[in-house]
C-alpha cells in the first residue's frame, strides 16, 4: 500500500466515527476518497452528494448575506446536509 494511502488510512482512524472501523473498512473507503487542497480564500463548489472531511484548515460557510453560518475545521465532517449546497463555502486557511 501506497504511504498516502497509509496516511489516509491513519487520519480516518483518528476521525469520529471511524475511530472503530476496521483496517479493512478504512483501506476500502481510502480507495475512494478524493482528496483536494485548496488555498486560502478558495471558494469550493459543493456537490450534493458527496460528504466532506477537513483535515487541515477550515471553511466557513456564508449564506446570501455574508453571515457567518458555519466553520468547520480540522476533523470536522460537512456537506451531509443537502441545503448547504446553496450556501458559500469558503477556504479560510489553505485547506486539505
Amino acid at each position: 500500500m501506497e504511504i498516502e494511502a497509509l496516511e489516509v488510512i491513519d487520519f480516518l482512524k483518528s476521525t469520529l466515527p471511524l475511530n472503530n472501523a476496521t483496517q479493512t473498512q478504512l483501506a476500502s473507503l481510502a480507495r475512494e476518497i478524493e482528496i483536494g487542497y485548496r488555498k486560502r480564500d478558495y471558494i469550493l463548489t459543493i456537490k450534493p452528494r458527496f460528504l466532506y472531511l477537513v483535515r487541515k484548515g477550515a471553511i466557513q460557510i456564508e449564506d446570501d448575506n455574508e453571515r457567518l453560518f458555519e466553520i468547520f475545521g480540522e476533523r470536522e465532517w460537512f456537506g451531509y446536509n443537502a441545503q448547504l449546497v446553496l450556501y458559500q463555502h469558503i477556504c479560510k486557511e489553505d485547506t486539505l
